[in-house]
């Protein structure tokens, strides 16, 4: 599970920063990476999945 908490009063990053974009999860096969793209296209229709060479990642 993944928690994201605020930090109150923290500063906003500048804008030049590269900021999060992505979370990762090691899965231990491509069939098991296969079923969770499956399940994720079905649950996130506007979710963006993509191939970088090194990894796959949404």
């Amino acid at each position: 599970m993944l928690v994201l908490t605020e930090i109150p009063g923290a500063k906003p990053a500048p804008a030049s920063s590269p900021g999060p974009s992505q979370v990762a999860f090691e899965v231990p096969s491509r069939p098991q990476l296969a079923r969770f793209a499956r399940h994720y296209r079905e649950s996130h229709p506007d979710g963006d999945l993509r191939d970088h060479l090194v990894s796959e990642s949404c």
